[in-house]
């Protein structure tokens, strides 16, 4: 997905479960975070598709970002 897009992520440990009828069963889980413009949004959700069909995915509009390793691609 980095070399796909050309965006940096970060990855943090998670826990899955803890749901309604098994409360008592959880398992370790990957929470991989990225930013990406809009017209990106549709190439991510493919690629995190194609790896794992069933994976949750969250999205939200950010106003501003800064450090990192965030570069403006020139405009046409």
């Amino acid at each position: 997905m980095v070399k796909e897009l050309g965006r940096g992520i970060t990855i943090y440990k998670g826990e899955r479960g803890f749901m309604k009828n098994s409360f008592e069963i959880s398992s370790d889980c990957d929470i991989v975070f990225t930013v990406v413009t809009r017209l990106e949004v549709r190439r991510l959700k493919d690629a995190v598709a194609a790896i794992d069909p069933k994976a949750f995915i969250f999205t939200n509009t950010i106003k501003e970002t800064s450090g990192g390793i965030l570069t403006k691609k020139p405009k046409h």
